[in-house]
């Protein structure tokens, strides 16, 4: 018989006992005595509890890994982590027993094979096979270890294809940002350069190698900038993406470039570390083409406000003019129809002398009214831009003293007006014009000048 116990010792230690027995019997069969020894298997047990509790470790660890796990004696698979499973495609209970080569491709198999020969295995990539018999990129580390006298070896497989994917993009996307036709920069959370593509590199005159690890605010930014981008940067570290804000960068040659950029905020792909990224374009051509817009919308806003002065003028005086005329053709109308009147009354006891004396009147007044509709229509000419000037040689003294003479006689004083004629050349002017103008001269004198001031007409020329 055997058996195990396990008890205390005076002392408290704890103690287990392998026990075997046998009956000692007598010439009839019958148990006479018992005879038995006991071994202390206190070690031996404490051993086999430690290796229980070491190989549940071991196991916990493995199905905790991230990486696949195989254990290997020699180049034959003994255990696997379901990691290892669901990595290269295999239910846990067909991997024992199969060969390692049935995980590497055959290509990769000479160089494994020497690395698992080594004393140092060390690290590895190579091409996984999955149960399908597709590749895949893998790391291979594995370690060695002795158990019961037998060399064994486990190796940890981890799957490279997300990295490597993720290094592609990584080289694309940055292919992509020094390629970019619009400058791209990147600063960290100090403000110092990550990323300085060939676009801003170009606009500056500074290379990306002279960049990196600079403040780019104290390096290429205009000083009365600085603060205002600052607080840019500073609102998209805290979380806001920022659309559309311009500054100025300053070049190595001391020109200044006018960029639109936008603004949000990302991660150093190397570290992790908080960055803010910026892209934007070159606007400084489009900004002088602003500046000029907007100093031509000054102009042009300007020349309206002049044109509607000048336009307000013109209805003041339209006014004025119409206001004046109705009244000047009252003053000749009502001549007129009194004079008719006195012609149609009186026409039998009127001599001829006088009926001529009215009628000359008329005629003078008829005269008068068609001055006034030669100053309307001279006006509204000139007001819609179609008053043409014909240009030639006149005789400007004759024309003068037969105003002075006409006007004379309308005003029955020929000593009223004192008139010189100063030119030594033949003018070349309008006569038409020049004729309605001295009219108009003339008559104002003689309505608004006190009647018993003399009126002062003097030509005079200058060269022009």
């Amino acid at each position: 018989q055997f058996g195990n116990w396990a008890g205390q010792l005076g002392d408290g230690r704890a103690i287990s006992l392998a026990i075997r027995g046998a009956a000692e019997r007598d010439e009839a069969g019958r148990p006479r005595r018992l005879l038995g020894t006991c071994l202390d298997v206190t070690e031996i047990c404490t051993a086999e509890r430690a290796l229980t509790d070491s190989e549940a470790k071991f196991r916990s660890l493995s199905e905790a890994a991230f990486e696949g796990l195989l254990m290997l004696s020699g180049s034959r698979v003994i255990d696997a982590n379901e990691k290892f499973c669901e990595m290269f495609g295999w239910d846990l209970s067909e991997i024992s027993g199969r060969d390692i080569s049935d995980f590497v491709m055959p290509e990769s198999m000479a160089e494994l094979g020497a690395c698992l020969q080594s004393l140092d295995c060390g690290v590895l990539e190579s091409r996984g096979r999955d149960r399908s018999g597709g590749s895949f990129p893998v790391e291979i580390n594995a370690s060695r270890y002795s158990q019961a006298g037998e060399e064994r070896c486990v190796v940890a497989f981890r799957d490279l294809t997300l990295r490597q994917t993720l290094e592609r993009v990584t080289l694309q996307l940055g292919r992509f940002i020094q390629n970019a036709s619009g400058p791209i920069f990147c600063v960290n959370a100090v403000g110092q350069v990550v990323e300085w593509n060939e676009a801003i590199a170009r606009l500056t005159g500074v290379s990306r190698g002279t960049m990196l690890g600079k403040r780019m605010i104290d390096t290429c930014v205009a000083s009365s900038e600085r603060r205002a981008v600052q607080r840019i940067l500073n609102r998209v570290r805290d979380g806001d993406s920022v659309s559309n804000f311009e500054f100025s960068l300053v070049g190595a040659d001391g020109r200044r470039v006018r960029v639109l950029m936008n603004a949000s905020a990302g991660a150093d792909h190397r570290t992790t570390a908080p960055t803010v990224w910026c892209v934007g374009q070159d606007i400084t051509e489009l900004s002088e083409y602003r500046s000029v817009l907007e100093q031509k919308v000054v102009e042009r806003t300007q020349d309206l406000i002049t044109a509607l002065d000048k336009e307000k003028e013109i209805s003041d005086l339209r006014s004025r003019f119409v206001s004046m005329a109705s009244h000047e053709f009252r003053t000749p109308l009502a001549t007129i129809q009194a004079t008719s009147d006195l012609l149609i009354l009186y026409a039998d006891e009127l001599g001829r002398d006088q009926a001529n004396e009215y009628l000359r009147s008329i005629l003078a007044e008829v005269r008068h009214m068609t001055d006034l509709l030669d100053d309307i229509l001279i006006f509204g000419k000139g007001e819609a831009g179609k008053l043409i000037f014909r240009p030639g040689p006149i005789d400007l003294h004759s024309l003068t003293e037969e105003l002075i003479a006409k006007y004379e006689r309308m005003a029955g004083n020929a000593d009223r007006f004192c008139y010189e004629c100063q030119l030594h050349e033949t003018p070349i002017l309008d006569e038409k014009l020049v004729r309605l103008i001295l009219s108009n001269l003339i008559s104002n004198a003689l309505k608004y000048y006190p009647s018993e001031s003399p009126i002062e007409i003097t030509i005079c020329g200058r060269e022009s």
